[in-house]
């Protein structure tokens, strides 16, 4: 075995937390509870109190304060040893069903200076048990869709770097790629319809959507696009929200599409629910 799959589960009482390990060789592979479930201690209001301060310095103790409730007991026990045997080759899922902790930002999950997901995959799922993956036949070329979605002189963004650094990773991959790039301050007139359109320079849609820009978090999230003047230089242009209704409706007219990465600032633009992550 070359890689480890667990997960964490808060059920909807939001008192307890549980560890559960994959056993893909069992006759009926599932997840297993292997530590747990033990008390969870967690004030949501503390964390959406210091989310709502809207600093930079607040993810970390966000993080830490968030790591703290799920590294107790038997729990945190054998989720500290699987990490430490696995490292990268751990996947950990976070299944949170009570809605008051589902809504925090458990992306800043933080080991003291740590984040997480810098370590290993850190993934949030809606569901428990997870449901069985079907797998997929491998196919290539590998069709990647990159949209760059930010203001052009946006240097926080650094979207021009970013899209540098996949073209160099794909080009030691040595494997067939179709790279398509769609960057929307370079499209008059650009709107949602467009987007859709570009999608579709194959019939079947990408199987990966590579996303750089900003955010909007709170009770209405959405993605933000870029949209440049009819006239003018590029940087006098506007955002407009890529919606999650948008999103859907979208997502579900590209067939072969297998895999999302969102790299969205959530800082950029502050909602209802600052603690509220996009995901």
């Amino acid at each position: 075995m070359n890689s480890m799959e667990v997960c964490i589960h808060i059920p909807q009482s939001g008192s307890e937390v549980g560890l559960y390990q994959w056993y893909a060789s069992a006759a009926v592979p599932a997840f297993e509870p292997i530590a747990g479930p033990v008390p969870l201690t967690l004030n949501p209001n503390e964390i959406q109190t210091l989310a709502t301060a809207g600093r930079q310095s607040s993810y970390p103790v966000i993080g830490q304060k968030l790591f703290a409730a799920l590294d107790q007991g038997a729990v945190g026990k054998q989720w500290g040893i699987l990490r430490t045997q696995w490292a990268a080759d751990l996947k950990t899922y976070l299944c949170v069903q009570n809605s008051a902790l589902a809504s925090l930002p458990w992306e800043t999950l933080t080991d003291q200076v740590v984040p997480l997901v810098t370590e290993a995959p850190l993934l949030r799922c809606l569901q428990f048990p997870l449901p069985a993956d079907p797998g997929a036949a491998p196919a290539w070329p590998l069709r990647i869709f990159v949209l760059n979605a930010a203001m052009p002189t946006d240097d926080g963004i650094a979207a021009g770097e970013e899209v540098w650094k996949i073209r160099e990773a794909l080009r030691e991959a040595e494997h067939s790629v179709d790279l398509e790039v769609y960057e929307t301050a370079g499209q008059p007139g650009f709107n949602v319809n467009k987007l859709a359109e570009a999608l579709k320079v194959w019939p079947r849609g990408p199987h990966i959507l590579h996303v750089i820009g900003h955010s909007v978090a709170g009770n209405d999230p959405a993605l933000k696009l870029y949209v440049p003047p009819a006239a003018g230089p590029a940087e006098q242009g506007a955002y407009i929200d890529w919606t999650l209704a948008q999103i859907a409706v979208l997502m579900g007219n590209l067939p072969d599409l297998r895999l999302v990465y969102v790299n969205a600032c959530r800082s950029n633009v502050t909602g209802g629910n600052p603690a509220a992550p996009l995901s």
